[in-house]
């Protein structure tokens, strides 16, 4: 008799395909590349004023998430296809 541990490791590997991991690596390293980007960006294009700080860091953040939602789009859509 199987526990149920080794049950949820032997289904395991009928439910994850390799385009599945692909996909996963895929994203990791598109905003592992995007946050930063967009968040020095933003970090580097700022005026020297200490008031425009937060103002910066909210485009960035603000910035960094479009582009992640946009990316996830964008990959759900091609690995869809």
């Amino acid at each position: 008799s199987l526990t149920s541990t080794e049950i949820f490791v032997r289904d395991l590997g009928g439910a994850i395909f390799p385009r599945h991991i692909a996909r996963l690596i895929v994203k990791g390293l598109l905003f592992g590349l995007a946050i930063p980007i967009v968040t020095v960006y933003h970090g580097l294009t700022l005026k020297q004023d200490l008031n425009e700080i937060p103002r910066a860091a909210t485009r960035a953040v603000v910035g960094a998430m479009v582009f992640v939602f946009t990316i996830d789009a964008v990959v759900a859509l091609v690995g869809n296809a």
